[in-house]
């Protein structure tokens, strides 16, 4: 809010206005700026652990400062969206994520998104045939985890009290839940773009 101009604004220009909520690659309404990077696409339902998470079958090369991550070294397992198990034991919320332990490049990229001010600014926007939706680090997580972080063999950034994924619906017309019968439906316009 602006409480006072110590001159008029068509005499001289007054600085920022409006600040992001961190760093510079927001807006002051948190909107990503720049063009995003297209990174995985073509999500169908799998199951494990008796719930159903989306994997993503396509995916691209992206660049994360200067360093090209090839989609080869991340492969087919690299990008999940899926259903995870909080510290109560429940299903509620979903962790976009990539696989870091079993590739050359894992270690690169986890120094990428928790080492540098990426943790707190590196956003994904998440569409399909359900709609779309910015998923950013300090309006998402569980607990203290509003940032990206290593769990396990995953670098990922959870959503917060997220239990179905709005975008995704199946070409048989069924959104995302944990019905047992909807294993194998996909909804071929799934798509994650990466903002950073």
């Amino acid at each position: 809010m602006i409480s006072s101009l110590e001159k008029p604004l068509n005499s001289a220009p007054i600085g920022q206005v409006g600040k992001p909520l961190y760093g510079s690659r927001s807006d002051s309404l948190g909107n990503p700026l720049g063009a995003g990077q297209l990174i995985c696409s073509n999500g169908h339902v799998m199951r494990g652990d008796d719930t159903n998470y989306i994997r993503l079958s396509a995916h691209n090369n992206f660049v994360i400062n200067g360093t090209t991550y090839n989609e080869v070294n991340f492969d087919y397992y690299a990008f999940l969206i899926y259903r995870a198990r909080d510290a109560s034991g429940g299903w509620d919320y979903f962790r976009f994520g990539f696989q870091t332990a079993s590739n050359s490049q894992g270690s690169d990229l986890e120094n990428d998104l928790t080492n540098t001010n990426l943790i707190k600014t590196a956003s994904i926007k998440i569409e399909g045939t359900g709609g779309s939706n910015y998923y950013r680090p300090y309006d998402t997580g569980v607990g203290d985890r509003r940032s990206w972080y290593r769990d396990g063999d995953h670098l990922g950034l959870r959503t917060l009290g997220v239990s179905q994924l709005p975008e995704f619906i199946s070409g048989a017309g069924n959104p995302f839940s944990n019905d047992a019968s909807l294993v194998g439906e996909s909804d071929s316009n799934l798509k994650v773009t990466l903002y950073v």
